[in-house]
């Protein structure tokens, strides 16, 4: 008998009717979390409204990154457990001069307690090219700007216990947050969750950093995981089943439960270990410095097509012009580094051309 699939919408369904109060958080709730800093709170004035008021102000024909997203806004309003929590603040910022696509939010779940919501990788070259540059440098923008929004709102709100999550990239800057954070601030923190978001550069943090969250941190990955085993991750993950295949393991929406928990598997599949295994030994074989050349060389074509804000799906789209774009600068490169391109773009391609799609261009296409 085939086995009853359980997702983050089946939770708010079973759950949702319980307060924090009465059901204390779980695993789950955090996963909820980061799927949630996607949705649009920076496009409405919602600083110190309820979670229910704030999705209230979405339009009709709100702009969201996955489409799946306009349902959960709608499950998330409609619970107990989730619509009264507060927007107590949001930061987002773009750039593509600094290469940085950051946005975090803020949410009190009760009067003692802060949460940080840190957004993942959007579907723009920029914030890509902002996820390559961690190969090579520590900190990029969106970390230090992270680490600045921790600081300053632990500070505005000192009696408060912390909450750190987020999705793909932002689990690393969640991750990054907390190891990096002032000790007075580390010291308030209940949990951080990490969900399928890359490590750092092998040099550029120590292990050391880890004890302190002993027993405060949570690191997991699909069966399948590409984007989360990038880089060095010191702490082994917790690896769950999706119901999805690949790369597109990547949406959490995938991702099955068990009740409170999330479904564990054994190990992850062979092939995210081996392309884990063939990629940290290419990355091992250069130099700090041919990381950098590599990655500039890999968007250069992508930064010069188009405007600041385009994406990856706008790329492929109009490929008689991007094309030649891409080829032109690959020409230049010696055989192994090309494979390993045509790998990445490979992956990179489905991940944010497909997994997530830019729902803004195709609603301006229909207007």
């Amino acid at each position: 008998m085939k086995k009853k699939e359980t997702g983050i919408f089946d939770y708010l369904l079973w759950r949702g009717d319980l307060s924090f109060e009465s059901s204390p958080l779980c695993e789950v709730d955090y996963l909820v979390f980061s799927r949630m800093a996607y949705l649009p709170f920076e496009m409405h004035e919602c600083r110190l409204r309820s979670l229910k008021d704030a999705i209230g102000m979405f339009a009709e024909g709100e702009r969201f990154l996955m489409e799946q997203d306009r349902l959960f806004s709608a499950a998330l309003a409609s619970s107990r457990r989730f619509s009264g929590i507060e927007v107590v603040d949001f930061q987002k910022i773009f750039s593509k001069e600094s290469e940085e696509q950051f946005c975090a939010v803020l949410f009190r779940l009760d009067p003692k307690t802060l949460l940080f919501d840190f957004r993942g990788t959007d579907s723009t070259i920029v914030g890509w090219k902002e996820d390559f540059n961690m190969g090579f440098k520590t900190p990029v923008p969106s970390q230090n700007d992270a680490l600045e929004f921790v600081e300053e709102e632990a500070h505005r709100h000192p009696d408060d216990k912390l909450v750190f999550c987020g999705h793909s990239k932002g689990g690393n800057l969640a991750e990054f947050c907390a190891l990096l954070c002032s000790k007075s601030i580390q010291d308030r923190i209940l949990m951080v969750a990490n969900h399928d978001g890359p490590g750092f550069e092998e040099n550029s943090i120590k292990s050391s950093l880890y004890e302190p969250l002993e027993g405060r941190y949570q690191f997991f990955v699909p069966q399948s995981s590409v984007i989360g085993m990038l880089l060095k991750h010191w702490i082994a993950p917790e690896v769950i089943r999706s119901t999805n295949t690949g790369i597109m393991q990547h949406d959490i929406y995938s991702w099955q439960l068990s009740g409170p928990r999330m479904e564990r598997v054994d190990e992850r599949t062979v092939s995210s270990r081996l392309f884990d295994q063939t990629l940290h030994s290419w990355l091992v074989s250069l130099s700090e410095e041919e990381r950098q050349t590599f990655v500039e060389e890999l968007f250069a074509a992508f930064l010069s097509y188009g405007s600041d804000g385009v994406t990856f799906r706008q790329f492929r789209k109009d490929w008689k012009k991007s094309i030649p774009l891409l080829i032109d600068q690959i020409k230049g490169m010696d055989s192994q580094t090309k494979k390993m391109m045509g790998r990445l773009l490979g992956q990179f391609f489905l991940c944010a051309g497909d997994a997530l799609p830019d729902v803004r261009m195709e609603e301006e296409q229909r207007l």
